[in-house]
């Protein structure tokens, strides 16, 4: 049987929709029925020599696979494990750069594809990387989405400026990555202490809710990986993170299983970020000015005031908390206040002037100065964004 074949075969028997390329990614054969292809422009700019296999769930939700085959490289997708919403065409519309006819035809044509868990989606994959490889078993595993805007490998996560699902806009959802975003545990915690997969924060899945629980888990560990990236935990961290708890997704097979990881996830992003609120520095004493900070965020805080409580001079903190952070005391100050004011934009219903004056600073002129140097926006800019 021709490789051209098997995969006709494939895609009938599965109506998983596929392109056959060549080793530069250029197209040889597409069994798709849209235009423009969009496994290729969500994956061509991810993949690399070292990939051989993988899936890989997109921000708007769409399941992609690969596989490699001799001198051949095999696009899978898109399909989906539920019906897209309008948002989600949109946000795939413009993420793809296409008409307003071609926004109708994928509409259609999306609505018409069969659903696919993750958890069988990738085993469709398996069975034609058996068949591709003369009977070889392989795991194909699930990896983080793939930047389709950049050269950069698979192992990247999606951009902060880009909406990873529905859930983001949810005010429970909201909250908890808040929390992960700015390594709040105690809140985070208070707020997972009665929640329930039974609660009308998630859909009724039915009867194939384990398949559909491990997909929300990918999805949900996504968005903390993200929400942790943006309170400063390098990507390699919470890259590492991320892949345990992909893993770990695959073994759900209950509500019960779902919120005992789900909570286990959050609060362990959670405890990464806060651990990187603080300057990685070996310095007892710089530590402690970080934590005396923290400790008085919501007050106007001066050096003076700092080294009274630490029982140090002001010159000697100064000098030694650049030397150890390559920061100045004022500038670490200056940070962490637009970092948990950008917390209580983003949580709060407090006006600018009110958040101003709980942080300490002396004039909300001074604060939005101080905000737009570090933030590159106006705080009421910031927030107008948030409600997009």
């Amino acid at each position: 049987m021709t490789l051209h074949v098997l995969l006709e075969m494939f895609n009938r028997a599965t109506g998983i929709p596929l392109t056959l390329c060549n080793e530069d990614l250029s197209i040889e054969l597409d069994y798709n029925d849209f235009r423009p292809n969009l496994a290729h422009i969500y994956l061509s700019n991810g993949i690399t020599d070292a990939h051989t296999a993988f899936t890989t769930l997109t921000p708007q939700n769409l399941l992609l696979g690969m596989i490699r085959h001799e001198k051949k490289i095999l696009l899978f997708g898109p399909v989906t494990s539920f019906e897209c919403t309008p948002r989600q065409i949109i946000d795939i519309s413009e993420a793809s750069n296409l008409t307003q006819a071609e926004v109708d035809n994928l509409t259609k044509w999306l609505r018409s594809l069969p659903f696919y868990t993750n958890q069988r989606f990738r085993y469709a994959l398996e069975l034609l990387y058996s068949l591709l490889h003369d009977g070889e078993v392989k795991k194909i595993s699930s990896v983080p989405y793939i930047n389709f805007q950049s050269t950069s490998s698979v192992s990247e996560y999606p951009p902060s400026s880009q909406p990873l699902t529905p859930f983001s806009n949810n005010p429970f959802y909201r909250c908890i990555l808040s929390c992960i975003k700015y390594g709040q545990c105690d809140r985070l915690e208070a707020s997972l202490k009665n929640f329930s997969v039974t609660t009308d924060r998630f859909p009724d899945f039915g009867a194939d809710s384990s398949h559909n629980l491990q997909s929300l888990m990918i999805i949900f560990t996504t968005l903390a990986c993200h929400s942790a990236q943006e309170g400063n935990v390098p990507s390699k961290d919470s890259a590492a993170l991320a892949e345990k708890y992909y893993r770990l997704a695959n073994e759900i097979e209950s509500n019960s299983d779902f919120s005992i990881l789900f909570k286990q996830m959050l609060m362990e992003f959670a405890r990464e970020t806060a651990q990187h609120r603080i300057p990685d520095t070996d310095s007892v004493l710089a530590t402690q000015i970080c934590q005396d900070i923290h400790a008085h965020l919501h007050e106007k805080i001066s050096v003076k005031e700092i080294s009274e409580r630490l029982g140090h001079s002001s010159e000697h903190l100064c000098r030694h908390f650049i030397s150890q952070t390559g920061l100045t005391i004022t500038q670490y100050i200056q940070r962490e206040k637009i970092t948990e004011s950008k917390k209580l934009l983003e949580t709060t219903d407090l006006s600018i002037s009110e958040i101003s004056a709980c942080l300490g600073f002396s004039s909300s002129s001074y604060f939005h100065k101080v905000f737009a140097q570090q933030t590159g926006l106006p705080p009421s800019v910031y927030r107008k964004r948030l409600q997009i």
